[in-house]
């Protein structure tokens, strides 16, 4: 087995708590089918509770020489073996002989108003099918949790192995250093390192030189993708009144990167170019089910520009719901109902969105293929056959730019026409309303598209059998600085 680590593949991820299964963590002191014997006592008798009160018992059990039979009404003796249990199972014992006569007086009346005795006897053995597979379940599962004690609760490792197996755990949990991994990620986050720029090289050489430091054979493998820059981006109120929007970031006295004028500026990745001036519709969170509810008021977003908040699906979605109705063009705010003040105390005092915050990212149409648009379903290499801009099916067509809440708030609050459904009401101090009213808004955007380098750090350690490997990976390049998003993950995996 060998392992190979990609610092651009996507990072590990764990399956949900949900309701299917869970694979076991590590080290594996939580495994998902473990029952003591006592709760295996409890479920038997929860079971055999639920047996008596199908048949009208309780039983009486099975004697030498004898059969069992109910013991009802005159009959003696009828008691059910007894056995240590809580109160709390006494109860529902008693609970199911309650039940079991309520059933047997039902009896009583289906052969007063003459229903078949045969219609009784499917009953009966369909409900002792299932009483068969209940106890089934019960033992199959004690079957496993017996396992995995005789495992020491070390599930997926034969007995002899476990010994040897929690020693090398414990050795994995004593290398990690958080001091070291601190550094680590303010190295990373040393200087603004967006895909595609010298910055990202620098980024990429730093870490291949790291995993060579720790004996690992690395290299950059390098690609060549379809990638915008920003130029220009221009927003302004131009009715009822003319305002400047697209502000800047507010920086702050405390954080100097704040000040940093190598920071991109706010966009969402392959956006195409455009200029529009028009009406503005406010769509919610600019999901499928968001237009059919403005259907439902009247409102027609063709031709307009839609204003949308984040959350509730990936804004590449929010793009590609708005082209399908076309929309002129689409912008994306962070309210503060969802980020900001009205969720907590926003930064520098807290962990939430500020007023001017604004959130960077991509709209590609990753639901139809992700990656390089003019290279699906191959790498980007220089020699690779690539798609004319115009045919990739995963790039945008209409202008796409995100703004912070304190300029949407500018357009949010000159919409006229019907006040929104309660549930669509944000965070700002005023009523919201669908548009579009007077309020009209001019946009441009000028992106630089062109073939643009990413670098992949592939870092291996070979061990007894190279044609099997164990991938762990993260990217590097980002946003901004990138402390949470991707740094903190690219320092776990150095670690």
């Amino acid at each position: 087995m060998s392992a190979k680590f990609n610092t651009v593949l996507p990072g590990p991820q764990m399956y949900s708590r949900g309701k299917g299964w869970r694979p076991p963590r590590v080290p594996h002191t939580d495994a998902p089918l473990h029952f003591s014997f006592g709760s295996l006592k409890i479920a038997a008798m929860k079971t055999w509770s639920r047996i008596e009160a199908m048949f009208g018992g309780p039983w009486r059990p099975v004697t030498e020489g004898g059969s069992g039979e109910l013991a009802t009404g005159s009959k003696s003796g009828g008691a059910p073996p007894e056995l240590p249990i809580s109160n709390r199972n006494s109860a529902e014992l008693e609970t199911g002989v309650s039940s079991c006569k309520q059933r047997t007086a039902s009896r009583c009346n289906r052969n007063k108003m003459g229903i078949p005795a045969v219609n009784r006897t499917r009953e009966i053995s369909r409900r002792i099918g299932v009483a068969v597979l209940s106890a089934a379940s019960i033992l199959f599962l004690a079957a496993i949790s017996s396992a995995a004690q005789n495992a020491g609760d070390l599930t997926g490792f034969a007995p002899a192995r476990v010994s040897a197996e929690r020693e090398l755990e414990q050795k994995f949990r004593k290398i990690p250093d958080a001091e070291r991994a601190e550094r680590n990620l303010r190295r990373l986050t040393s200087e603004p390192h967006m895909a595609g720029t010298e910055a990202s090289r620098r980024v990429a050489e730093w870490l291949r030189d790291q995993f060579r430091s720790f004996g690992f054979d690395a290299e950059i493998v390098t690609y060549n993708v379809w990638l915008p820059q920003l130029r220009e981006a221009k927003l302004e109120l131009t009715n009822p009144e003319k305002k400047s929007l697209a502000s800047p970031e507010q920086p702050f006295d405390r954080d100097k990167d704040t000040y940093d004028k190598r920071a991109v500026g706010p966009l969402n990745l392959y956006s195409p170019s455009g200029e529009v001036t028009a009406q503005v519709v406010y769509v919610n969170y600019g999901t499928p089910e968001d237009y059919r509810e403005l259907a439902s008021l009247g409102v027609d977003v063709a031709g307009k520009i839609v204003i949308a908040r984040y959350g509730h699906d990936y804004r590449g979605i929010k793009a590609r719901v708005a082209e399908e109705h076309k929309a002129a063009a689409l912008i994306l705010y962070s309210d503060p109902e969802d980020d900001g003040a009205t969720v907590g105390e926003v930064y520098p005092r807290g962990p939430w969105r500020p007023m001017s915050g604004i959130q960077r990212g991509s709209i590609i149409y990753t639901q139809i293929y992700p990656g390089d648009p003019l290279t699906p379903g191959i790498a980007a290499t220089q020699s690779a056959k690539r798609l004319a801009p115009t045919e990739a099916e995963n790039l945008p067509r209409i202008p796409t730019m995100p703004i912070n809440a304190q300029d949407a708030a500018v357009i949010l609050a000159n919409l006229g026409g019907q006040e929104v459904p309660s549930d669509w009401q944000g965070g700002l101090a005023f009523h919201y309303h669908v548009g579009p009213g007077d309020a009209e808004v001019h946009m441009k955007l000028v992106m630089d598209y062109r073939q643009r380098p990413l670098y992949d750090v592939i870092a291996k350690l070979h061990g007894t059998a190279d044609d099997e490997w164990v991938m762990l990976g993260n990217h590097h390049d980002a946003w901004v600085f990138g402390a949470a998003d991707p740094g903190s993950a690219t320092a776990a995996v150095l670690e």
